[in-house]
């Protein structure tokens, strides 16, 4: 990654998993902002560039105002990666998926099988990315 990335994710779920991909990257020194207001996320999808990433995140893949950013991103040059569902709206807007394929019941107080499957994914992509830098991150960071 030369530029820089953004990982915009709407909702309880979504938005924790962006977070943490925010956190993720900027230990392996990467330029990372993490989003969820939607408003923001369009004027921000209007000024990546093609050297920059979005990640977009959605357990549905069908919320409205992500599927426009990532399209409005797209329509700039940036690389748009999503972790979603395939085949929905989303992930059509995608130049990359990181297919969510997950059963939910009804049973409220358990938790979220498709938050966990989400994070799996953000492991995932945390790892690749940091197995493939030459300069890892934690010589980076210095404990205080």
């Amino acid at each position: 990654m030369r530029g820089r990335s953004s990982p915009w994710g709407w909702g309880g779920g979504s938005t924790i998993c962006a977070q943490e991909i925010q956190y993720r990257l900027f230990r392996l020194g990467l330029p990372v902002v993490s989003q969820s207001d939607g408003l923001l996320v369009r004027m921000m999808s209007s000024a990546v560039t093609p050297q920059d990433v979005v990640i977009v995140l959605s357990l549905g893949g069908y919320t409205r105002e992500i599927i426009e950013s990532a399209a409005i991103a797209s329509q700039y040059g940036a690389k748009v990666i999503a972790i979603t569902p395939a085949g929905t709206p989303l992930a059509e807007q995608a130049d990359l998926v990181l297919p969510l394929l997950v059963r939910e019941n009804d049973y409220i107080f358990k938790p979220s099988t498709s938050r966990y499957a989400m994070l799996a994914m953000v492991d995932v992509l945390a790892t690749e990315l940091a197995m493939g830098q030459q300069n890892p991150g934690k010589r980076q960071i210095t404990p205080y």
